[in-house]
């Protein structure tokens, strides 16, 4: 509006002449920019129904209230108040510039003036901080998809494809009957595993990636005298084939086998970073870890599996220790079940319902689901972060260049009398085009160096919500400066074409 305001000037001028008010001309600006305002909230309201249904089908599902986002009366209310105080600012200042114009001046120069230099200073920083915004969001993309992208490339420490995961709540005393050797839980995993296109399976109180509690465990041949003598590691109450089924590499020592009962030594299998915490430089088999409960419980190490990532792919790896159901005293009320599968593993899941209620009939199953869909439910919101990014800075980039387009135009349209005298006193349609994109390189150029000194600064914000991303890295922002290139050629590019093609003859005549 501001650009044709200008260009309008002639049109303002004559309306001054044959007795238009310049509050009348003000008013017409207005209410054409209230138009403007209000279809583009219409169309941006039909936008919104579509943008939260899209964000309930892709949303993570730890968002907070994500069932609740709804398009409702506030939000239209907000929208309607929004568009009246945009139009009206839209409007604002075009409407007092077209009041301003004086008649006879303007119908003189034809409504163009030859001395472009400060007309455009305004819209040429509007057009320039739209242009920094869209670097600012372009590099919070950038980031934030790298960032995303490191996260699929983490090995989890196990094989995700073809498990499946489900939750069982186990009878609190066992069912009538003589129990099973391995009680509720080891007969469930029994008769899975007896399934046709069940590979393996095995049960835990918690599997990795979904966490686990802390305990503080430490050597068996010192005394701890400080709590920095303790080790806080995850602990995992599991069967013994649950290495095999979750394909968890064993770097020493073997898992845990039946033999493994209350009657045999106490045993545990510790991850590489627990047994080089406990025991640096040492062979950790056959040595002691002492879990402090009660007095103190020693456990004789016989295996050292690989870690795991417990709490999530970003939150790396930390120390943990498994323990045998077949050796406490006890077994958790809840426990997942892990199977693999030959075939699809959704395929199964009536075979192993029907399997759980074999032994328990009013045995509750939850959160059922595949190992490869909760990985990719843990890395789900730095995704759809980087989801969110993306659209918000390409309407960005669209703001950006129609803002430098319609400024564009507006100079070539205003200066179409000088680059007519130009060609006609001997200028090449070359150097015409040169002029228009180095005034459209200008306006970029400099929204450019502001966005990304503000990207920089903001990078640093940022910076620990990334993982393995380093927030200032060079490539970041190269790319974001051709795209944001390629996005100006693009927007000038018709109004450069416009100004190699004027005829001088043409436009003197029509001046």
């Amino acid at each position: 509006f501001l650009a044709r305001a200008l260009s309008r000037q002639r049109e303002f001028a004559v309306r001054l002449s044959i007795g238009g008010s310049p509050g009348r001309i003000a008013r017409l600006v207005l209410v054409q920019s209230l138009v403007l305002s209000g279809v583009g909230a219409l169309v941006g309201i039909g936008l919104a129904h579509l943008g939260v249904d899209a964000v309930k089908a892709f949303g993570p599902a730890d968002l907070p209230r994500l069932a609740s986002i709804v398009v409702d009366g506030r939000v239209l209310l907000f929208s309607a108040l929004a568009t009246i105080v945009t139009g009206i600012a839209l409007g604002a200042a075009p409407a007092l510039r077209g009041g301003r114009v004086a008649p006879a001046a303007a119908l003189q120069q034809g409504g163009h003036t030859t001395g472009e230099r400060g007309r455009f200073g305004v819209r040429s920083a509007l057009v320039s901080v739209q242009v920094a915004l869209s670097v600012v969001l372009l590099v919070g993309f950038a980031l934030f998809l790298s960032s995303s992208w490191q996260l699929q490339q983490v090995d989890p420490g196990l094989d995700p494809e073809g498990l499946l995961t489900v939750d069982v709540q186990l009878p609190a005393a066992p069912p009538e009957g003589e129990a099973a050797p391995g009680g509720p839980l080891g007969d469930m995993v029994d008769r899975i595993r007896a399934l046709p296109g069940v590979a393996e399976a095995a049960g835990a109180d918690e599997l990795p990636v979904f966490g686990g509690p802390y305990n503080g465990v430490h050597r068996g041949d010192r005394t701890p005298q400080v709590a920095s003598d303790y080790v806080p590691a995850t602990r995992r109450i599991v069967t013994e084939d649950f290495f095999r089924t979750m394909r968890i590499p064993l770097q020493a020592g073997r898992g845990f086998e039946r033999t493994d009962g209350p009657d045999s030594r106490p045993v545990v299998v510790v991850s590489q970073m627990l047994a080089d915490r406990l025991y640096p430089d040492e062979d950790p088999l056959e040595r002691i870890m002492v879990l402090p409960w009660g007095d103190g419980i020693p456990l004789t190490i016989v295996g050292v599996a690989s870690d795991v990532h417990d709490y999530g792919l970003d939150m790396g790896h930390r120390p943990a220790f498994y323990l045998s159901f077949r050796q406490l005293p006890f077994i958790p009320t809840s426990m997942r079940l892990a199977v693999r599968t030959a075939a699809s593993p959704s395929a199964l899941v009536p075979s192993i319902r029907a399997a759980i209620r074999e032994v328990d009939k009013g045995a509750p199953l939850s959160r059922v689901g595949t190992m490869t869909g909760w990985l990719a439910e843990s890395t789900a919101r730095p995704r759809f972060t980087a989801v969110l990014l993306c659209v918000f800075a390409a309407i960005a980039l669209i703001l950006s260049a129609t803002g430098l387009y319609g400024v564009t135009s507006s100079y070539v349209a205003v200066s179409r009398r000088s680059i007519g005298i130009r060609a006609a006193l001997g200028a090449s349609p070359r150097q015409a085009v040169r002029r228009v994109l180095a005034r459209a390189a200008l306006m970029a150029g400099s929204g450019l160096v502001a966005g990304l000194a503000a990207s920089l600064a903001a990078a640093q914000v940022i910076r620990g919500v990334l993982f393995q991303v380093e927030p200032t890295a060079p490539p970041t922002y190269v790319v974001v400066t051709l795209v944001l290139t390629v996005v100006v050629l693009g927007a000038s590019a018709v109004p450069a074409w416009r100004a190699a093609t004027v005829d001088p003859a043409e436009a003197l005549r029509h001046e």
